[in-house]
């Protein structure tokens, strides 16, 4: 056991009580994967830390090389294998700790938080794991905030509160709750499909950023790449990417953490330099236990003062909910616990520029949408520019105004959460927020676009005669009619209750149309398929593969 207490009544694990045996042995039995997967790694290189678990249970060298190459090979991650750790982001660290638990194929496996730090494609990834390890009949326990990837796949929900469970839910259950209900039970959505995505209103002060490019030591190309970014003062700037992308490189050379950046950042006259960035700004980094230094909470809030002020203390004690746990020791408390510390520990210093990487990931809904607030009122008095990295695409849409879209390095679109969601520049931001049908299709005329043989009208011009683009279309803007009024004619294949909304499959001239829509309809129906002209997003064709990989950073 982890920490010192009493322990009342029996565990048993495949029959044996835990408290008779000794860690080694369960560690025969049981894997884990930590809240913060770097705490459970030993080695430098991705290959020794995946062989390690097994070779302490006296695997096989043979048998070790098969099964890293069995799960690269089963999970994806093969272009992982050559890296060291230190190469990693957040999410393969993620990754590389979900596939050590694959390769020494314990028959239990306990996930804590496994989703905090991973985005929405990751997650997929993610849940694709865990389904192989049912089919291969282990038993999952995973202690979690993030619901919605989880809803169509686990068979249990346990809900605890204070230290005990109030309810369980079985399958289908969950779904059924109303998100009244899961609000109050103090539980994340089920759904990112129905957002009150914000309309902000545009900026007036900006800094600026020039000619901002990085590369790590050893690396074979820029790992950061920005030639002009315009950023909102006294705002909340979302930045947002798959894992790898570059986003906490970007907020660390954006910090001045990073040394050998070339560039400048630009706030009126004032040209700040990467020493004089790490004055003007703060940083609350992805793992927060590297920020931790002193023997209780109140110690590390008042390292930040300049002088001690016991009226400043309590006031921020209180609103981070921090006042029950001023005596403790920051490392024995919970992720989300320390995450409140470090952010609260940086407001004390009053920075023009806070940074956040993954700043409210473990987090539960009361205390996310209380530091929500908190930012956004800190925001309104102080004029504290916030740039915070997030995976959560609810956050991200429903707080703050204005999104960065990043890809290896490089700006894919920046703008409003509104247009990021309905005006996506590119394939990747279309099919990185939210769910798309992406579709080739040929620019007939201005306000004409064919789409699988079938021509709808739109309102895009400029993209010239017959011309190949890409079309994006929300599965909530599919109209399904009856055949003979729809433009394209098709069959319903799929349809699965999300608890607000049917999503469905519609096979139609050899495409797969995902429909969100509140009406059921039965499987096998034949349908029509309409769209408002308004609802259907004209993109530009990337010309080569470089460009539909990495973007335009316009």
């Amino acid at each position: 056991y982890y920490y010192k207490g009493r322990m009342d009544g029996q565990v048993k694990v495949l029959g044996h009580l835990t408290q008779e045996g000794n860690i080694y042995n369960m560690g025969s039995k049981v894997s884990s994967v930590f809240q913060n997967p770097r705490s459970q790694f030993f080695c430098v290189d991705v290959k020794s830390e995946l062989a390690f678990g097994a070779e302490n249970l006296n695997y096989d060298k043979d048998e070790i090389i098969k099964r890293i190459e069995d799960a690269s090979h089963e999970l994806k991650f093969e272009y992982l294998l050559d890296r060291t750790m230190f190469q990693l982001s957040g999410g393969e660290k993620q990754k590389i700790a979900c596939a050590s638990v694959s390769i020494t194929d314990n028959p239990i496996v306990v996930l804590d938080e496994p989703s905090s730090n991973l985005d929405m494609h990751a997650v997929t990834e993610l849940k694709a794991m865990i389904r192989y390890w049912k089919q291969k009949g282990k038993t999952v326990v995973i202690a979690e905030h993030r619901l919605q990837y989880l809803k169509d796949m686990a068979d249990r929900f346990i809900y605890m509160k204070k230290g005990k469970i109030v309810r369980e839910l079985r399958y289908g259950e969950i779904q059924r709750l109303s998100p009244k209900e899961l609000m109050g039970m103090g539980l994340r959505s089920l759904s990112y499909d129905y957002l009150d995505i914000q309309n902000k209103k545009e900026a007036v002060a900006f800094m600026k950023i020039n000619n901002f490019s990085f590369k790590y030591k050893g690396s074979k190309r820029l790992n950061l790449s920005i030639d002009e970014l315009d950023i909102p003062k006294a705002s909340v700037i979302a930045i947002i990417g798959r894992n790898g992308a570059g986003k906490s490189t970007f907020v660390r050379c954006l910090c001045g953490l990073e040394k050998k950046v070339k560039g400048l950042l630009e706030d009126g006259n004032a040209k700040l330099k990467a020493k004089s960035r790490l004055d003007y700004s703060f940083l609350v980094m992805q793992d927060v236990n590297r920020q931790l230094f002193t023997e209780s909470v109140e110690e590390e809030i008042t390292l930040s003062m300049e002088e001690e002020n016991e009226n400043l203390l309590e006031e921020i004690l209180k609103e981070f909910d921090l006042s029950d746990y001023r005596k403790q020791h920051p490392m024995s408390l919970s992720g989300g616990q320390k995450q409140r510390i470090a952010i609260a520990r940086a407001i004390v210093n009053e920075p023009k520029v806070l940074l956040l990487d993954e700043p409210l990931g473990a987090l539960d809904l009361k205390l996310r949408q209380d530091m929500q607030y908190e930012l956004i009122r800190l925001k309104n008095e102080l004029g504290i520019t916030f740039i915070y990295v997030t995976h959560d695409q609810e956050e991200a849409l429903t707080m703050s105004d204005t999104i960065v879209v990043m890809n290896q390095g490089y700006i894919q679109q920046i703008g409003t959460p509104e247009s990021i969601y309905n005006e996506p520049e590119n394939a990747f931001v279309a099919d990185f927020i939210g769910d798309s049908n992406i579709i080739g299709a040929t620019m007939i005329r201005d306000r004409l676009v064919e789409i699988l043989g079938a021509r709808f009208d739109c309102v895009d011009t400029g993209f010239g005669e017959n011309k190949p683009v890409d079309v994006v279309i929300r599965p909530e803007d599919v109209e399904l009619v009856s055949p003979e009024e729809g433009i394209l004619q098709g069959t319903l294949i799929h349809s699965i209750f999300k608890g607000v909304h049917y999503e469905m499959e519609v096979m139609a001239n050899g495409f797969e149309w995902l429909v969100q829509s509140t009406k059921m309809v039965p499987v096998g129906t034949k349908v029509g398929i309409k769209v408002d002209p308004f609802n259907i997003q004209i993109m530009k064709k990337p010309e080569s593969e470089d460009e539909e990989a990495i973007g335009v950073n316009e």
